[in-house]
Parts: C-alpha cells; sequence; structure tokens
C-alpha cells in the first residue's frame, strides 16, 4: 500500500489518475535524470500505476526524466523528500529544480511534503523531516507550485514507527490521506499553472 493508493479518491473528485510511479529509495534527484532504485533489500517492488490501475514490479526500479512524466498530463503530483534526510538544504535546492521542470512544461505542480513519525528513538529522523519539509516548501512556493504540509497535518499525533531507520511512514496510509485531504484538494483546486483556472480536471500523473 501506498500514499498515492489511499489519496485515489480524493484524485477521482478532481479527474482521472492518468498514471505515476514510485520507485523505493528514490531521492529527488533521481527525477531530474534518470536513476535506478537506491534499494538493496531483497525482493524489493516499485508502484506503476497505469490509467489507474496499479501494478506492483519486482526488483530495482528505475526512475524516469521529469520531462517524460510532464508528457500528456496537465498536473504532476510528487510525494518525495523522505530519502533526503541527511541534507535540508540540498533537498530544497533539488527540488526547486524539479518544479521548476514542471512549471516550466506548462503543468500544474503540487507537491506532498515528508510526514511526521513517533517514538523517541526517531526523535533526530523527525526533525530532519521537518526541516526538509520547510525547505521544500520554502524553495517551491515561489514557484507556483502547491505545496501539501504533511508534517504538520501528521505532527499532532504521528503514529509510532518500527522501522530502524525512521524513514517510512509507521502508520496506515489511509490516516495521513486523510489528515492532508483538505490541503490537497485546496492544492488541486487551485493549482499553479497550466489548465483552466479554478479547475482540476483532466490527466494527472504522481511520483514518489
Amino acid at each position: 500500500m501506498s500514499l498515492f493508493q489511499s489519496i485515489k479518491s480524493t484524485l477521482k473528485e478532481h479527474g482521472t489518475l492518468h498514471s505515476g510511479m514510485a520507485v523505493c529509495g528514490a531521492p529527488i534527484s533521481g527525477y531530474l535524470g534518470r536513476s535506478m532504485s537506491g534499494c538493496k533489500y531483497k525482493g524489493v517492488t516499485h508502484l506503476s500505476i497505469t490509467n489507474g490501475r496499479d501494478n506492483v514490479v519486482g526488483g530495482r526500479g528505475r526512475t524516469k526524466p521529469m520531462d517524460d512524466i510532464c508528457a500528456g498530463t496537465d498536473t504532476v503530483i510528487v510525494q518525495l523528500g523522505d530519502n533526503n534526510l541527511n541534507n535540508s538544504k540540498a533537498a530544497g535546492q533539488d527540488a526547486k529544480k524539479l518544479a521548476n521542470k514542471i512549471i516550466q512544461s506548462g503543468k500544474k505542480c503540487v507537491w506532498i511534503g515528508p510526514a511526521s513519525i513517533g517514538t523517541n528513538r526517531c526523535a533526530i529522523k523527525k526533525n530532519q523531516k521537518n526541516a526538509v519539509s520547510n525547505s521544500i516548501k520554502a524553495a517551491i512556493e515561489p514557484l507556483g507550485c502547491k505545496f501539501v504540509d504533511s508534517f504538520s497535518a501528521t505532527a499532532k499525533n504521528p503514529p509510532k514507527s518500527k522501522d530502524p531507520m525512521c524513514i517510512h511512514y509507521p502508520g496506515l496510509y489511509g490516516q495521513w490521506a486523510d489528515a492532508i485531504k483538505p490541503m490537497l484538494n485546496e492544492a488541486l483546486i487551485d493549482g499553479a499553472t497550466g489548465g483552466t483556472p479554478g479547475s482540476s480536471s483532466g490527466k494527472k500523473k504522481a511520483i514518489r
């Protein structure tokens, strides 16, 4: 299960989720070109969404350049940042480059930031997630890319994590989806560039 599988109902309210992809371990910079998944775990999967249908693919995934992802769509929804926790400044710089590519292609840009995380042993990673979230927001909003602040939406009572790396969202993705739904709705309606002002219908692509 992924966040995008959980927010499909929200996306359908605004149009059809045309396609999307999720590649395990991909940092923001991974979508500035084409790169292999950073995951080294046996049996790692990545998710391909085509015309709203989920296809879980085994093995290491490969990202696509943003120019390819933008083709044939009017809205690009990004959910990246959790694999950039060691350098929030660089995360913001890469996010700016990626958002700029989306907007220059004439598409609406929506970015879902990292969610919060519970448990005391994850305190450092939690602070890093907050720093990355703030860095991405500051970098992309001046460009016109809408930022969905998952960290603030989930910070009040974040689920406890069993993840030894304290990276992955530890709760049910449906809870995360519910927490950000109001902000996501607003972002999809307002949009950034491309399409018809005040309208969010059309083809969407989601990446993480």
